[in-house]
């Protein structure tokens, strides 16, 4: 693995990921297709973390429901991945519900939302 600012993708991974401002902006049908391929979507978002310095890291104890998957902070915002999907799903308060969300408004929603 490399390390830097792509926070320890493969060679591989880091190759595809190229444009990460041009993975943000992909709709999910074609994220899907982007992202598959050995390259997985926590690392497209770890990418974008450490390239926008955000903080990125799992929420111990932390699951989404009903699926129990890992929830995730990037910046203040909350998000899980289901990765049968190759879908990201987000909430910025705990009080709103999950939803889909592409990685460029999961960036921009990050990027407004401090940390707590």
């Amino acid at each position: 693995r490399a390390e830097g600012p792509l926070g320890g993708l493969s060679a591989h991974a880091a190759a595809q990921l190229g444009g990460l401002a041009d993975l943000a902006s992909l709709p999910p049908a074609q994220m899907r297709a982007a992202v598959g391929d050995g390259l997985s979507l926590l690392d497209a978002i770890g990418a974008l973390a450490a390239e926008h310095d955000l903080a990125f890291a799992p929420k111990p104890g932390r699951r989404a429901q009903p699926g129990g998957q890992q929830v995730y902070a990037l910046g203040g915002v909350s998000l899980f991945v289901d990765a049968d999907k190759a879908l990201v799903f987000a909430r910025p308060a705990s009080a709103e519900p999950w939803r889909p969300i592409t990685l460029g408004t999961l960036l921009e929603l990050a990027r407004l939302t401090p940390a707590p």
